[in-house]
């Protein structure tokens, strides 16, 4: 009882910093909830927040490590902000600590395109190009028998970046670019009786990287003109060893000086980001993108590296970059109301729903209150999905492509296109909400768009929908077949639950085409027959195959289109259309061998 009378009133907002700052055992998160601590409860943060501040507020003996691992934090900050022109298309694939921090190419064009990249770090907002390692060489000493000779190596940043000439020596149909990115910015001290050519400010705006004239008196050619030997002691020759001079190297030299602050940097990213994920799905809508994002991006690349003689490389290709885009897609979606309803979410549903119950209004009045309680029920089993942290593209994506959304997918589909589909799925789901009104969207399926019925004798099963355009039955039949075998590829989950209830029913959405030989007026039954290797009982691999047979019962939704057309335009009674719609899905969804 002593800990209780000398309990201190802890306010919420000490509560959340505690959460925040430390992890708290369940005692402890008692003790805070039910404000019953005392002095020796608080004592394990309180420790914890005593030795923290002495760390921060001392005196920091050596900061090598610091300085290096913010070094490579801005080194992921610039990969980041190339990323963005791999997405676009500028570039092919980017790679990241192979022969250089950073290197671009663009293939598959009359003229290929490879840019090597350095990134330099410093605490100083500027400095002088002479004070820094730029284009300035170590002197290292020689022995040549009894004798000591001194000589200047070809170590300076400028010289270590022209390296990578060698790899395409003689292939003069590559172009070859040279950057170096900086935080900070160089100044060349010019006195009045020097030539104006002697500042740097040609390689700041060497933008097309093209070649550029390279003056004698260039303080960079100045500094690299002369002879030079590796690390060896053996004499070094640029035209010989790349194939190009001194001057034409750095003809094709640019200087990127980002002279901001870390967060400022980070923040112009995060908006680069956001406009272009907002571009790409051609919306209005501007993605917020975090600084957590950054680093969640920044730990999807160190995921993707892969080990080559016993170091990580990181190489990423477009299809890559495309599938981090996806990805940061689904994390803005969740940040701005305003993009999450441009991008299709609540936008999308409620002009679908209001097009819907428009287009009744203008045809059949009289039966308009019953589609608008219907509307609001599927509207809220939509929004339910959206705040759950699905999205309108997700269901897009998987009716239409059987797979998880897609930026690719997205790109090429125009934006009447996307509003029409929403559509289509809206009538569905309301026409499905007449027959039966407890039918929820599947949290079970991961590609297919799939909903959960409960049926009059109340037992459940699942139904598929696919989106196809004017189509003969052979079309159903192929995309059907291209869906299931890619799942079957990657053993997804998605078939597992498939096979628990056969055949699985699918709804196939679009109009049939009359002149085709095969009536699809019924339903059908389909069966998709895959094969894989068999295990032997040794848990070796065979020869032989396991065949695979999946079954499905193939709905043709024009079929319960026409009865809701025609209700519309003879007016008929809501609770006869009712009736008809059961009778006529009653048929087509009963499973009959």
């Amino acid at each position: 009882m002593a800990i209780v009378e000398r309990s201190i009133n802890i306010d919420e907002e000490l509560r959340k910093v505690k959460l925040q700052k430390c992890e708290l055992n369940d005692y402890q998160t008692y003790i805070i909830d039910n404000k019953i601590a005392g002095k020796d409860c608080l004592e394990p943060y309180e420790k914890t927040k005593e030795v923290y501040e002495t760390l921060l507020n001392a005196t920091i003996r050596e900061d090598g490590g610091r300085n290096a691992l913010f070094g490579f934090y801005y080194q992921f900050l610039v990969a980041i902000d190339y990323l963005v022109e791999l997405i676009e298309g500028k570039w092919d694939f980017m790679s990241f600590e192979i022969h250089d921090d950073i290197i671009l190419c663009k293939e598959g064009t009359d003229q290929p395109c490879v840019r090597f990249v350095q990134v330099k770090t410093s605490k100083h907002p500027s400095l002088s190009y002479s004070s820094t390692e730029l284009c300035s060489r170590t002197e290292k000493k020689f022995k040549h028998g009894d004798q000591e000779t001194k000589m200047r190596i070809n170590d300076s940043w400028l010289d270590k970046l022209f390296f990578n000439a060698e790899l395409f020596k003689g292939k003069g149909e590559i172009k070859q670019q040279f950057q170096l990115v900086t935080n900070f910015t160089f100044h060349v001290s010019i006195s009045k009786k020097d030539s104006e050519t002697k500042n740097i400010n040609h390689y700041r705006k060497n933008k097309s990287f093209l070649g550029m004239d390279i003056k004698d008196d260039d303080p960079f050619y100045h500094k690299l003109k002369d002879s030079v030997v590796n690390s060896d002691g053996i004499e070094y020759d640029y035209h010989v060893q790349t194939g190009m001079s001194v001057r034409e190297l750095l003809s094709k030299t640019q200087i990127l000086e980002r002279v901001d602050y870390l967060s400022s940097f980070r923040d112009g990213i995060c908006n680069r980001l956001g406009n272009m994920l907002s571009k790409t799905i051609k919306v209005d809508g501007g993605a917020t993108v975090l600084d957590d994002d950054i680093n969640w991006l920044i730990g999807e690349m160190c995921a993707s590296c892969s080990e080559r003689d016993d170091k990580l490389v990181l190489f990423i290709d477009r299809e890559k970059a495309m599938n981090l885009a996806t990805k940061l897609l689904e994390r803005a979606t969740k940040y701005s109301d305003d993009f999450s309803k441009a991008v299709g979410n609540k936008k999308l549903i409620d002009e679908a729903l209001e097009k819907t119950i428009q287009e009744v209004l203008n045809t059949h009045s009289e039966a308009a209150q019953y589609f608008e309680d219907i509307a609001i029920t599927t509207k809220q089993q939509l929004y339910r999905w959206v705040e759950d942290g699905g999205t309108i593209l997700q269901l897009i994506s998987r009716f239409y492509e059987g797979r998880d959304e897609s930026i690719d997918f997205h790109i090429k589909m125009h934006k009447s296109q996307r509003e029409d589909t929403v559509y289509a799925l809206i009538v569905i789901f309301i026409l499905l909400k007449i027959i039966n009104n407890d039918i929820n969207i599947s949290s079970n399926y991961k590609s297919i768009l799939t909903k959960e019925v409960l049926n009059s004798l109340e037992k459940k099963y699942d139904l598929a929908f696919i989106k196809v355009d004017n189509y003969y039955y052979e079309d159903v039949l192929k995309k059907l077949n291209e869906i299931i075998t890619r799942l079957h590829i990657q053993s997804h989950d998605d078939l597992l639950l498939m096979t628990i209830e056969a055949p699985h029913r699918i709804v196939i959405h679009g109009v049939h085409d009359r002149s085709d030989t095969i009536s699809f007026n019924e339903s059908n039954i389909e069966v998709v027959s895959l094969s894989k290797p068999s295990i032997s009982q040794l848990g070796e691999n065979t020869e032989s195959m396991t065949e695979v047979n999946y079954k499905f019962l193939l709905i043709p939704w024009h079929a319960i289109e026409s009865k809701y057309s025609r209700f519309r335009r003879n007016k008929d009674d809501f609770s006869d259309f009712q009736n008809t719609l059961n009778e006529t899905w009653n048929k087509l969804s009963k499973v009959v061998e």
